[in-house]
């Protein structure tokens, strides 16, 4: 059981090294080593809740939260490579397509597909 989040675990992704992230309310993203439970990371970029977590192609975190953004983060060093804001209302959800394009769910009542890479 990891335990060291202080509020809602709101999503998760997985790596392909077997790191877990979670991301939670208050922009608190956690990165866990899955086979120690041991948090090795907490990547605070987000000021707003998590809602969704993706993996990209190469191994690249995409976060989004409540505030209408979403931030790429390169994992070897956990520092943000981009952020940008693809809707006008709050996006739901969030999937890396099989080409590293991102496609995004939103309020707004529309999905998008971005190739930000």
């Amino acid at each position: 059981v990891l335990e060291e989040h202080r509020d809602i675990v709101w999503s998760l992704a997985l790596t392909k090294n077997d790191e877990l992230i979670s991301g939670s309310s208050h922009g608190e993203m956690k990165v866990w080593d899955l086979h120690s439970g041991i948090c090795l990371k907490d990547l605070k970029e987000h000021k707003k809740d998590i809602i969704s977590l993706a993996i990209g192609i190469n191994n690249e975190l995409y976060s989004c939260c409540w505030g209408y953004l979403i931030k790429i983060w390169d994992m070897k060093n956990f520092k943000v490579l981009k952020t940008f804001k693809p809707h006008e209302d709050l996006i739901e959800s969030m999937v890396v397509g099989k080409n590293g394009e991102i496609i995004t769910g939103s309020t707004d009542k529309t999905i998008k597909i971005w190739k930000v890479l």
